[in-house]
């Protein structure tokens, strides 16, 4: 991906997202940690949500997410829709606190892992891929021919 790729994708998000109905209610962003954060930012300054309603989700290294308290209505930002962990711990979460006016962003998201939660119609992907595709995002990139030791 590039910077380019990134644009598009945040562009087809914005899009879907105020295809939602009452989406000008939607005041709050939860970042999952690390991936979320360049997605966060962009879709922040879109929206035009304040800083102070900007919250992160730290993660531990075997994808356990800290979650105090969710304030709806609300969404959640990730990078990849890879697995599908991420997103069934946080929907898991969100379910158990009986929350259910979110909304889950993602840049991008595999195609068998999209095609098996679409049901939940509140889930976006700016950019769709195949499940083997190999993605590095921009920002993953060490320089201009090495990919970054922190991917």
């Amino acid at each position: 991906m590039d910077w380019d790729d990134v644009e598009e994708s945040v562009r087809r998000i914005d899009i879907q997202l105020k295809q939602q109905q009452e989406i000008r209610r939607y005041n709050r962003l939860y970042c999952i940690g690390r991936g979320g954060m360049i997605l966060t930012r962009l879709l922040s300054g879109i929206l035009s949500i304040e800083v102070h309603n900007i919250h992160i989700i730290p993660a531990s290294r075997d994808k356990r997410y800290f979650i105090d308290e969710i304030k709806e209505p609300c969404i959640f930002v990730d990078d990849i829709l890879d697995t599908g962990d991420t997103f069934s711990n946080i929907f898991d979460t969100c379910r158990i606190m009986d929350k259910a006016n979110v909304i889950f962003t993602f840049l991008v998201g595999r195609r068998k892992t999209f095609e098996s939660i679409r049901i939940f119609r509140k889930v976006i992907c700016g950019m769709i891929v195949e499940h083997d595709s190999y993605v590095v995002f921009p920002w993953e990139v060490f320089d201009d021919n090495s990919p970054s030791r922190y991917h």
